[in-house]
């Protein structure tokens, strides 16, 4: 599945910071799109699938990435996607050159980008996912098959783990 959308703007977050345009561009070139991780919800135990496109646009990142279902919970936010549509990005990394401003702000100009996460509940407002209108894109043929595959997956570890179950009975004395 792709998705895509802003994954930084230089809107005020609500961590009360502010990223600079062009604030993860030097990390971008430097580490490349395969050294920077898609995550789901910035759980590095989670990896959702790889990024193939992640450039700085009129001030803002643009991110596109390639979900992979196959991986473990990236099935199952693709169904929950399809059904609510109310994901955006969050960035994660370093800051490097940053500034506490007057009011309390953090501006930070640049920082290292080590990964872009799928979540709910994104920082920054302006970073919601851009759906295509064709429905392929959102729910793929395939996709069905791999939850049920998952399914099979869990039902047989279940069936492995099994405890029978005793009974005890109280003796009549």
């Amino acid at each position: 599945m792709l998705v895509k959308g802003w994954a930084s703007t230089t809107r005020l977050d609500q961590n009360n910071s502010i990223l600079a345009a062009g604030a993860f561009d030097l990390a971008i070139a430097k580490r490349g799109l395969a050294g920077i991780a898609l995550l789901l919800d910035h759980d590095w135990g989670m990896p959702a699938g790889r990024i193939t496109r992640l450039e700085t646009m009129g001030g803002r990142l643009w991110i596109e990435a390639i979900l992979d279902p196959a991986r473990p919970g990236v099935a199952a936010r693709i169904a929950l996607l399809r059904r609510e549509k109310k994901h955006g990005f969050s960035v994660g990394g370093f800051k490097h050159r940053f500034r506490r401003q007057v009011d309390g702000t953090l501006l930070i100009r640049t920082a290292d980008l080590r990964e872009v996460s799928l979540t709910a509940y994104p920082r920054n407002t302006d970073c919601q996912l851009v759906f295509d209108s064709a429905p392929a894109k959102l729910w793929p043929a395939d996709l069905q098959e791999t939850l049920d595959e998952q399914d099979r997956a869990v039902a047989a570890a279940a069936k492995r783990s099994f405890i029978p179950v005793i009974k005890y009975e109280a003796s009549q004395s």
